[in-house]
Parts: structure tokens; sequence; C-alpha cells
């Protein structure tokens, strides 16, 4: 699965920070994830 983030206003980190709590907050199935950033788009690709 894919989770694609459109970040328009460029506060990448801290977006991130809180994104990647509330996603291993709702479903413990995100454990490994690989973080790809490409400007503005940020794509966290999980098995």
């Amino acid at each position: 699965m894919n989770i694609i983030l459109f970040n328009v206003q460029g506060r990448i980190n801290k977006k991130i920070e809180v994104i990647i709590e509330e996603i291993t907050k709702f479903e413990e199935k995100y454990i490994e994830y690989e973080v790809v950033e490409y400007n503005p788009v940020i794509e966290y690709k999980t098995n």
C-alpha cells in the first residue's frame, strides 16, 4: 500500500513526524516503511 501525501505549504518535517505518529497509532501494520521524499510529494511505501 502506498500513501501519497501532498504538502503544499512546504512544512515537511513537522508534518511527517505528526503523520508517522498518527499512522503508527492507527495501524500496527505500518512497522516497516520507506520514506521517499520528492518536492512537494512525500510517499510512504509499506509492505
